[in-house]
């Protein structure tokens, strides 16, 4: 009786087992000319630099706490 109620209740579990993760891909609205291309490029490289700027001031943080070696 056991091995019965314990295969009962485990069929939703056992179920899951063969299905994959919903994975969900953002992509890009199409472009429709070059000007427009061009300003997507330049935005996106914009908040490249700013995302590499927080990093840098991020990582010289640490050397500013320590003190000199003189």
């Amino acid at each position: 009786m056991a091995v019965l109620a314990w295969a009962v209740l485990s069929l939703p579990v056992f179920a899951g087992i063969g299905r994959r993760p919903h994975t969900l891909v953002n992509l890009p609205a199409p472009v429709t000319s070059g000007e427009t291309a061009v300003s997507l490029v330049r935005e996106q490289v914009a908040e490249v630099r700013k995302r590499l700027e927080r990093l840098e001031v991020a990582s010289d943080e640490p050397a500013a706490r320590r003190p000199s070696e003189e």
